[in-house]
């Protein structure tokens, strides 16, 4: 991969803390922007990802994501086990493309060869959303970074259905929940002519997308996806700019923005920041200064296109190369930058401190002095105490709280603890403050669920009633490094997994959900017992285990693979959603359903795409 410095000097750069991924890319696709964005380690020679866009739309990408053709197209049911053997034994001796291989040997076609691409674009880019927010970013305008880089048969990709897939695992949701945090009132409509930039969503997702039809607010939307997943696909509309505020009542004063337009006389930052104040409402918006542009061709996103910034400086000279429709930036004498901007319409996205501010890495860390060592001092004191604590005792809240009351102690909190909230003299806590702030959303998503927390209260209350002493705790932690041993023997050994499974038990108390549901799955993988009524008994005890744990995500993952080996397609369906509402991040989930729903897409039947076997 291309080394930094090889590169030509960036039009603009900046980091994730400033601009997540998901910005740039909507960003450069609403803007049409042509060139090549950079995602770098600032102390590393490789960089994560390299892009090539033309027209704001991917044409290359190359990343350290592995996404190799050959799987892509197994996985998506275009080619069998035995042509993606066979291809990548080729391509590892001859070093050919993948797509040359497969295509030579007739196992796909030119249209197939396409879908794979694309596909395989797409997990790239989707990979993106969750790099970490110490990455840097620079976009080299009208330069190819990866030329020659592959075949000449890429497709043009638009990154807006990869956003989303990022988005939807992405490990940044206290980010997220947060930046939606104002919006959460207003009530919006969909704007209708963006529906066709949607057709990739979900039909739970499309029911609540279809519900902001009517001017609602995210809090009254009931549809099936966990709270979770609709702050996540709320974010996203707000991000894309097709929903639209519904205008207070004539009879009421007008609704004030939660968000100041920010002033347009605001301070610019050197090049290597890169950044410009949000944009201000379209009414109040300064006419940019005048220069030629080459016509438009039609933009059939346009609903989805994020919000020009002011002009409040001289505007870059931009021409129209004579070779192709790419449209280049000259860049005015003194600084060049990508302009900045916020989610619209009214979110509050957490703003990183200026630059003058930032402390360099290798700067040794603050000590404490002022107003900011007592919040120093409860920082530390909540990060001492956080594994003590129950989720009412991590929202400082006794029992009785109502859902208001763990909401709003919930956003108190957050804007105390969060990593992007901090100042720049206690920088140094940020990887404290996440682990904080994760335990703050764990805790407010299973107080705001009525059910996960009556399952939460019922096991304090058995907590309470048997306190184990520390002989026990040491016996239960080697249960569970014992069960996890087990688990990874059961595909080499099912012999060793029972042993060890036995070994777990005998030294449990009982109470370890991770040790009762591992065990019964590895019961329920004894090779002479998966006919129909051996398989029916083992659904009876994760019946048993899912309603004696509730909130054990194994528990309804492992119940959905019975219900696969038994044929039951939609049982199983729901428990893989189930196995996400209790672990949004639970891999093995997260996997069986992207793959589910890429299969579906291409017409493959439910059962087929679940990976259930046909009789």
């Amino acid at each position: 991969m291309r080394a930094a410095h090889s590169l030509p000097p960036p039009t603009a750069a900046g980091h994730f803390a400033d601009k997540p991924p998901e910005h740039l890319l909507l960003y450069v696709r609403g803007r049409k922007l042509t060139g090549s964005l950079v995602f770098a380690d600032p102390n590393a020679e490789r960089a994560f990802a390299e892009i090539f866009l033309e027209s704001g739309r991917v044409r290359k990408i190359r990343s350290q994501q592995p996404a190799y053709l050959g799987s892509v197209l197994y996985e998506l049911g275009l080619i069998d086990v035995e042509a993606m053997n066979r291809s990548l034994l080729q391509v590892a001796q001859s070093k050919a493309l993948a797509g040359v291989v497969l295509r030579g040997s007739g196992a796909i076609d030119a249209a197939t060869l396409q879908r794979g691409l694309t596909e395989q674009m797409e997990r790239k880019l989707e990979h993106l959303i969750s790099l970490p927010r110490s990455v840097a970013w620079s976009f080299h305008t009208g330069v190819d970074v990866l030329q020659g880089f592959g075949g000449a048969d890429w497709p043009l990709v638009d990154c807006l259905g990869a956003v989303w897939r990022g988005l939807r695992e992405s490990p940044y949701f206290d980010a997220i929940e947060a930046a939606v945090s104002r919006a959460r009132g207003q009530r919006f409509v969909f704007k209708k002519e963006a529906e066709g930039s949607l057709s990739r969503l979900s039909e739970e997702e499309g029911a609540m997308v279809r519900a902001f039809q009517a001017g609602a607010t995210i809090g009254e939307i009931a549809c099936g996806l966990s709270e979770g997943r609709k702050t996540r696909l709320f974010y996203f509309l707000l991000l894309t700019n097709v929903l639209a505020p519904v205008a207070a009542p004539a009879s009421f004063p007008p609704q004030r923005s939660p968000v100041p337009p920010p002033p347009e006389s605001a301070s610019r930052l050197p090049r290597s920041e890169s950044r410009l104040p949000s944009p201000p409402p379209a009414s109040t918006r300064t006419p940019a200064a005048p220069f030629s542009s080459p016509p438009r061709r039609p933009d059939s996103t346009a609903s989805m296109r994020i919000p020009q910034p002011p002009d409040s400086s001289p505007a870059p000279r931009i021409s129209e190369a004579p070779s192709q429709r790419s449209i280049y930036v000259t860049p005015t004498p003194g600084s060049v930058q990508i302009p900045s901007f916020r989610v619209p319409p009214t979110l509050d996205a957490p703003e990183a401190p200026p630059a003058s501010a930032r402390r360099p890495a290798s700067a040794p860390p603050s000590q404490p002095a002022g107003p900011g060592s007592d919040r120093r001092a409860q920082i530390l004191e909540m990060a001492e105490n956080l594994d003590k604590l129950d989720h009412f005792g991590v929202l400082s809240l006794p029992k009785s709280a109502n859902s208001d009351e763990v909401r709003d102690q919930f956003y108190k909190l957050s804007r105390t603890f969060h990593p992007d909230k901090l100042p720049a003299d206690l920088k140094d806590l940020e990887e404290i403050c996440s682990r904080i702030a994760s335990r703050l959303g764990e805790a407010h998503a299973v107080l705001s669920d009525p059910h996960r927390r009556a399952a939460h209260v019922a096991e304090l209350v058995r907590a309470q009633a048997a306190v184990p002493t520390p002989a026990s705790n040491v016996l239960r932690e080697n249960a569970k490094i014992t069960i996890q041993k087990a688990l990874k023997a059961l595909p080499r050994s099912y012999a060793e997994a029972v042993e060890l499974a036995d070994r777990a038990r005998a030294t449990d108390d009982g109470k370890s959900p991770l040790v009762a549901v591992v065990a019964a799955w590895i019961v329920a993988n004894h090779p002479a017992q998966q006919a129909d009524t051996d398989l029916r008994v083992a659904l009876k005890t994760f019946d048993t285990l899912v309603k004696d744990h509730p909130d054990f995500a194994d528990a309804y993952y492992y119940r959905a693979q019975i219900h696969k080996r038994l044929r039951q397609g939609p049982a199983a369906l729901k428990d893989l959603k189930a196995t996400l509402d209790c672990h949004a991040d639970h891999t093995d989930a997260s996997r069986e359903l992207r793959l589910f729903r890429m299969r579906t897409d291409g017409g493959m039947p439910a059962d087929e795409a679940l990976g259930i076997p046909k009789r």
